[in-house]
């Protein structure tokens, strides 16, 4: 090969290895759940929906008699809306309560299982080092012995 070849070859071998590296999925990192401290992310905007099932004027508003009223008088119109947007409200209150009965389910499982994998580690640690010892009596044994069996003529 020339220098010229052995240059395009170098240059598709780049090529070639950052195609390969744009089109591979990131390696995830691990099957572990990921961190939350909790589920506020959830529960803060339920509460403030909460706030807003109903339409309310606020105490400060202009005219907040005649406004008032005028809410009052029509709120037959959204009353099937007000009740949906309650019964969504609890059921996204049940959901995130769910979740968070869950989530400490499963950390308390997790925890078991590390515990128990750490007790068949050390577990497995002692049956190794009895082996091993068992292994090197063994061959002190043979040692000892001098290699009887070479001179049976087996």
């Amino acid at each position: 090969m020339t220098a010229r070849q052995d240059d395009l070859t170098d240059e598709l071998a780049r090529e070639i290895r950052a195609a390969v590296a744009q089109a591979t999925p990131p390696a995830s990192r691990s099957p572990a759940l990921p961190e939350t401290k909790g589920f506020e992310e959830v529960r803060t905007p339920l509460a403030r929906a909460e706030g807003h099932v109903t339409p309310t004027v606020p105490d400060a508003a202009r005219f907040f008699g005649a406004k008032s009223a005028a809410v009052r008088l029509l709120r037959f119109l959204w009353r099937n809306q007000a009740s949906f947007n309650a019964l969504l409200l609890e059921a996204g209150n049940g959901v995130a309560g769910a979740l968070e009965e869950n989530r400490a389910t499963i950390d308390r499982e997790a925890q078991r299982l590390m515990e128990e994998l750490s007790r068949l580690r050390s577990d497995f640690f002692q049956r190794e080092s009895g082996q091993d010892a068992r292994l090197a009596y063994l061959e002190s044994l043979r040692m000892s012995s001098g290699d009887v069996g070479r001179g049976t003529g087996r």
